[in-house]
């Protein structure tokens, strides 16, 4: 019969925090029920004992559906590799805008007939909300929004100015792939990549992953057809 192992805690040896701690039996049913029955039993064994994944077993987490189990695995992995210790990131989430052309089905959060009032944050706005949380050590500040059609380009710089006024040394996450490609539209350059030079020389440090929702082209059609598609977002 398998055993599942996890990396020994606080409560079970003097220096938990320690990197590289000592793996130890761990008879939960549950998991030992969970690698008895599942296909990744092999790559837990693989993580268990301290060798490196290959691209095979990757493509095979991903398409496990055994999530309790692909989670014990990489606490194990981190636990191993930090010990006891968490990393966090403080972050602001700015929503500059609930204003959106692309009429989602599965959507609650644009504007319309009968949902929440229509909104644009000014540059000047995003401000005074960053200035309301000066007293937290924030290290992140989060901006999304919906698909304005008649925001300039100029807005857009001044946000990421107004943003690195107030915070000058936080990292500003900003704008799924959707919103990047209406961005690129509104913006005087010819290709993507020089309008994500100009972003980033004015403050831009990274995109969040969102917009996607799902990669089918078949779903995407169905719920929210007017977005970029499955290849626009990866590209």
């Amino acid at each position: 019969m398998r055993s599942c192992h996890v990396i020994n805690t606080a409560a079970q040896m003097g220096n938990p925090s320690a990197p590289g701690g000592i793996p130890r039996s761990f008879p939960g049913v549950m998991m030992e029920t969970l690698l008895r029955s599942s296909n990744i039993a092999d790559i837990h064994d693989k993580v268990f004992h301290g060798r490196r994944l290959n691209l095979e077993d990757g493509l095979r987490l991903y398409e496990s559906p055994d999530l309790p189990l692909i989670g014990h695995m990489a606490n194990l992995a981190r636990e191993r590799r930090h010990g006891a210790t968490t990393y966090f990131v403080r972050n602001q989430h700015i929503n500059y805008t609930n204003i959106c052309q692309k009429d989602c089905r599965f959507c609650s959060f644009y504007a319309k007939k009968g949902g929440p009032a229509p909104y644009v944050l000014s540059p000047e706005d995003i401000a005074n909300r960053l200035r309301e949380h000066l007293n937290h050590p924030i290290t992140e500040i989060h901006v999304v929004g919906g698909i304005h059609p008649r925001l300039d380009w100029q807005y857009y710089l001044d946000v990421l100015g107004a943003i690195r006024s107030v915070r000058p040394t936080a990292h500003i996450k900003a704008w799924t792939m959707v919103e990047l490609a209406q961005i690129h539209k509104v913006s005087p350059y010819d290709t993507l990549d020089k309008t994500l030079q100009a972003l980033m020389a004015a403050g831009l440090g990274s995109c969040p992953g969102g917009g996607a929702e799902v990669l089918s082209d078949r779903v995407h059609e169905e719920l929210f057809g007017r977005k970029i598609d499955s290849a626009e977002w990866l590209d």
